[in-house]
């Protein structure tokens, strides 16, 4: 009874409410050309960001079918009833559970149906600020480049939960600073991959901090 409850209040009451709220904020997105001439061009990327900062995208790409891999967890099911009403096309999976199976059927939804990825390399479960494998897979299996989103919001209240969310405060202002494309190393040797996934996650603390620099107007 207590599930049903929630997944009525998430599936009719949230998403209205999070329209509001996006309505409010004040988001500046930096080196964003790019990769929005490649969306109208039909030439897609994966976008990579925090976990912690994953409700900005819906701000951002609402109706833009833009695919996401969402835990089979009960909480991914709330996320993807709100994700499909923002119109996001998901896929049910993660690193933890179903995973090699949902990187599968993502590349063939991709391959098929094209579009957008975004994907929080750090989820569903942690450790916070920990780039996996997954994404960089799916990147080398499509051939499709890597875009960072790396995001600065200082006015926000902090979830005490492993990955520290962040729920930006209404009428706050936020930066989303977006990297040039990255295309991964061919080469399998594992040690080289960990490498180049340890080189995104500074790369995605990197842009955070330049954000927070053009936002403060810190020379």
């Amino acid at each position: 009874m207590k599930k049903s409850l929630i997944l009525f209040a998430v599936t009719y009451l949230l998403p209205p409410l999070l329209w509001l709220y996006f309505s409010s904020l004040r988001v500046r997105e930096i080196n964003a050309e790019w990769h929005k001439k490649k969306r109208a061009a039909g030439e897609n990327v994966i976008f990579l960001l925090w976990h912690e900062y994953m409700l900005l995208p819906l701000s951002l790409n609402r109706h833009q079918g833009v695919w996401v891999l969402v835990s089979q967890h009960f909480d991914g099911e709330l996320i993807t009833r709100v994700l499909h009403f923002f119109g996001f096309r998901t896929v049910r999976g993660s690193s933890t559970r179903g995973g090699l199976k949902a990187l599968i059927e993502m590349r063939k939804r991709l391959i098929k149906e094209g579009g957008d990825v975004a994907i929080t390399p750090d989820g569903p479960r942690g450790p916070r600020r920990e780039v996996k494998a997954g994404a960089i897979q799916l990147a080398l299996s499509t051939g499709r480049p890597l875009v960072l989103a790396g995001v600065y919001a200082p006015t926000a209240w902090r979830f005490k939960s492993w990955d520290h969310f962040c729920l930006m405060k209404p009428f706050s202002r936020c930066t989303v600073l977006y990297s040039d494309p990255i295309v991964p190393p061919a080469e399998k040797d594992p040690a080289a991959l960990n490498h180049f996934a340890l080189e995104l996650g500074r790369q995605l603390d990197a842009l955070e901090r330049e954000g927070a620099r053009i936002l403060e107007g810190r020379e």
